[in-house]
C-alpha cells in the first residue's frame, strides 16, 4: 500500500510532497487492537505462512489467544503488529523474504524495557493493497484485497494571466488582471510600510502563472505593480505598492476573464509625479523638495510662453543654437522629452546609460568610476525624467553640452574643454517610444528558464525522471536558484524515492535560503531514510523551530523520535501539534501509545478515554479494546 494513498486516506489533505513522505507517522485510525482472554500467558509465535498461492491470507500461528495492536509506519511502508507477552519461536523462521505477493519481508524483534514484554512484527509492503487484521482463535490473520492501481491525481494545469493593465479616472484606479477565464480563488495580505518599502497589498492567485512584470503607475494611490511566482509551479503574487501614508482603499471584483482591483482616489488630494515616485522608493526623499522646486520653475516659464508646445529645456551649460521642436508638454513637471517605458532587473548601469543614449540620440560619456547595477521599472515617462531618477538613486550628476551628456559621481568635478566640437544636431522622432526588455540577463539563466519550462511539461505528463533530469541541467546553469533546488529535492523524495539525491538538493536549497523549513523537512526525512539519525535530527530541528511549524514537520519529527525511542521528545512535539492545530483521534492514540511505552498507564488511559469520547469514527475493534481497557 503506497504511502501517498495512505496519507490521503488518513489525514485527508491535498497531495503535498512532505506529507506524502512523512517518516513513520503512525496511522492508528487504521489500528486493529484485539484483546484476548488470557492476558498473562505468553504468546508463542510458532509459524508464519501464506495460506494459499494467491498470497491473500497471511497467518501468524500461536498457542494462546493473542493481545495485539496494529499500526503503520512509512519509509519504508510497513505494517507493524505489537504482540503483548509475545515469544518468537525458532520455528517461525524470521526474517522471512518473499519474491511475490503484497509483502516482501517479515522481521521480528523484542522491544526492550517494555512491561509486559512486547514482540514486534514488521511486514514490509511490496504492493498497494487494502488489508484487514483479524484474530481467529489463537492465530492472527492478515487478509489482503486485490492489487490496486496508483491513484495519483493528474497534476493540475496552471491557469495563465495574459496581461495586466491600468485604467485611471478622477475617482478611481482600476487594475485589470486579464486571465484565460474567471479567477475564483485569491487571498489578500496587507503589509505595513517598512524600511525602503511603501504600504503594500499582496494579492495571491493560486494555480496561476505569468511572466514576471514590473511597472510604475504614478499619479494614483497605486504607485507600483510587481508580479512574482509563489513557487516554481504554485501561483502568482501581485505586489501593489501604495503612494499614500496608509494602504489605499480597494475592492476586488470578479470578472469572466479575471479580476479587477478597484482603488479609490483619496478625497481632495492631488499627487505630483515626484511624490508618487518617492512613495514607491524610486526617488530619494531628500531629493523631493529640490525636484518640486525645479518643476514649479519650469511650469512658470511654460505658462508665460502662451504656446501649446513647450520650450526646449536649458541647462547652465547649454549652447545657444537653433532650437528644435519638442514634444507636447506632459504632467511631469517640465520634463518634456520623449516618453519611454523601461523594465530593468539588476542591470549594469553602463547598459542603462547606453540604452538612454540610443533613445535620446545623445552622446553619453560615463566616468570610469561609475559602477553598480539597477532594478527599475518605469512606464510611459520622459527619458530625461528617468535619467534624473537613476542619477539621484546612484548619487551621480550630469553635465550636458553639444548633444553630449557626461555622467560622473557628484563628488567628482568635471570641466568642459576650451575647444569644443560643434554641436551635431540630430532630429528626434517625436512619436512615443516603448522599450520593454530585460538587458544583461546572462545567457545561462535564459537557457535555465527554458529547461525549467520543459521540465514542468514533463511533470504534467508524470515523467518525473525526465523532469528531474532537466531541472538538474537548469541547476548547473543557475546554481543559486534555491527554489529550483527545493523542487528537485521534493521530486526525488516524493516521486522517485531517491533519498541521497533529495538530501543533497535540499541542503543546496538551505544554503541559499537557511530559513526554508520545507527544504529542511525534506532533508530530514531523506537523511532519516538513509539512517543518518543525528544529521536528520539537526534538520528536523530546523523544520520545527520556526514561528509557525507545519503539521507535516511536527508529525514527522514526532514519529522519528518515537522510532528512535525518544518518547518524551515525541510527546512534546505532539503537544505542540495540538496547541497549533488542535487534537485528533490519531494524535490522541499516538500519545496514549507513547505514555504506555513510558510506563505511565494513567496518562495513557486518559488519552484513550479522550479518544473514545471524541466523537471521531474509529474501527470497532479499537473501540472494543479501549472500552475493555477502561473497564467500561
Amino acid at each position: 500500500m503506497t504511502l501517498k494513498v495512505k496519507m490521503n486516506q488518513f489525514f485527508q489533505v491535498g497531495v503535498l510532497l512532505t506529507l506524502a513522505l512523512v517518516l513513520g507517522v503512525p496511522m492508528t485510525s487504521q489500528a486493529v487492537i484485539e484483546k484476548g482472554a488470557e492476558k498473562n500467558k505468553e504468546y508463542h509465535i510458532q509459524k508464519i505462512q501464506w495460506e494459499k498461492a494467491d498470497h491473500n491470507h497471511l497467518r501468524i500461528q500461536g498457542e494462546t489467544s493473542p493481545v495485539f495492536t496494529v499500526y503503520e509506519l512509512f519509509n519504508p511502508a510497513r505494517l507493524v503488529i505489537d504482540i503483548a507477552d509475545g515469544f518468537l519461536s525458532e520455528s517461525a523462521g524470521l526474517p522471512l523474504e518473499f519474491t511475490a505477493g503484497p509483502v516482501s519481508l517479515i522481521k521480528g524483534n523484542v522491544i526492550a524495557g517494555q512491561v509486559p514484554k512486547i514482540v514486534q512484527l514488521q511486514l514490509l509492503f511490496a504492493e498497494n493493497r487494502d488489508y484487514s487484521v483479524v484474530r481467529e482463535e489463537n492465530d492472527i490473520v492478515v487478509q489482503f484485497g486485490q492489487l490496486k492501481e496508483e491513484n495519483d491525481s493528474q497534476p493540475q494545469k496552471l491557469r495563465v494571466i495574459r496581461k495586466i493593465t491600468v485604467e485611471m479616472t478622477a475617482l478611481e484606479t482600476r487594475l485589470h488582471i486579464l486571465a484565460d477565464g474567471p479567477i475564483k480563488e485569491f487571498t489578500t495580505t496587507r503589509l505595513a510600510k517598512s524600511m525602503g518599502h511603501p504600504h503594500r497589498l499582496l494579492l495571491d492567485l493560486p494555480d496561476m502563472e505569468m511572466k514576471k512584470t514590473e511597472f510604475v503607475v504614478g499619479d494614483s494611490p497605486l504607485g507600483s505593480v510587481r508580479t512574482e511566482m509563489l513557487d516554481i509551479s504554485s501561483g502568482v503574487r501581485l505586489v501593489l505598492g501604495s503612494t499614500l501614508d496608509t494602504l489605499f482603499d480597494y475592492d476586488i471584483e470578479q470578472k469572466d476573464n479575471g479580476l479587477d482591483v478597484i482603488i479609490q482616489a483619496p478625497p481632495k488630494k492631488e499627487m505630483d509625479p515626484v511624490s508618487a515616485l518617492v512613495a514607491t522608493g524610486l526617488v530619494a526623499p531628500e531629493q523631493k523638495q529640490a525636484s518640486l522646486s525645479k518643476d514649479r520653475k519650469k511650469q512658470s516659464v511654460l505658462k508665460s510662453a502662451s504656446v501649446k508646445k513647450s520650450a526646449p529645456r536649458k541647462t547652465a551649460s547649454s549652447s545657444s543654437g537653433k532650437q528644435k521642436k519638442s514634444p507636447e508638454f506632459s504632467a511631469f513637471g517640465g520634463y518634456n522629452a520623449q516618453k519611454i517605458s523601461m523594465d530593468f532587473f539588476k542591470i549594469d548601469l553602463h547598459n542603462v546609460f547606453r540604452l538612454i543614449g540610443e533613445i535620446s540620440k545623445r552622446n553619453i560619456v560615463v566616468d570610469e568610476s561609475v559602477n553598480g547595477s539597477l532594478t527599475l521599472a518605469l512606464n510611459d515617462v520622459p527619458w530625461d525624467f528617468a535619467l534624473d531618477i537613476i542619477l539621484n538613486l546612484k548619487d551621480l550628476q550630469k553635465e550636458e553640452r553639444f548633444n553630449t551628456i557626461v555622467i560622473s559621481p557628484k563628488d567628482k568635478g568635471f570641466t568642459w574643454p576650451e575647444n569644443t566640437s560643434a554641436n551635431l544636431q540630430i532630429e528626434m522622432d517625436t512619436d512615443p517610444l516603448k522599450v520593454r526588455k530585460r538587458l544583461d540577463v546572462p545567457r545561462e539563466k535564459l537557457e535555465a528558464k527554458r529547461l525549467i519550462r520543459q521540465a514542468r511539461d514533463f511533470e504534467k505528463e508524470k515523467d518525473y525522471q525526465g523532469a528531474v533530469a532537466l531541472y538538474e541541467k537548469a541547476m548547473v546553469l543557475w546554481p543559486e536558484n534555491s527554489k529550483l533546488a527545493d523542487r528537485i529535492a521534493s521530486l526525488c523524495l516524493g516521486r522517485l524515492g531517491l533519498n541521497a539525491k533529495a538530501a543533497h538538493y535540499a541542503q543546496k536549497a538551505l544554503k541559499f535560503d537557511p530559513d526554508n523549513a520545507k527544504a529542511a523537512l525534506t532533508a530530514a526525512i531523506s537523511l532519516a531514510n538513509l539512517e543518518k539519525v543525528q544529521e536528520a535530527k539537526g534538520y528536523f530541528d530546523i523544520a520545527v523551530n520556526t514561528h509557525n511549524p507545519s503539521k507535516q514537520a511536527l508529525a514527522s519529527y514526532a514519529a522519528f523520535c518515537e522510532q528512535n525511542q525518544s518518547y518524551e521528545a515525541a510527546l512534546n512535539l505532539l503537544q505542540r501539534y495540538e496547541q497549533a492545530f488542535g487534537s485528533s483521534l490519531q494524535i490522541m492514540i499516538s500519545k496514549a501509545r507513547l505514555y504506555d511505552k513510558l510506563g505511565q498507564k494513567d496518562l495513557a488511559d486518559a488519552e484513550y478515554r479522550s479518544a473514545l469520547y471524541s466523537g471521531d469514527a474509529m474501527p470497532e475493534n479499537l473501540k472494543v479494546y479501549i472500552q475493555n481497557r477502561l473497564g467500561l
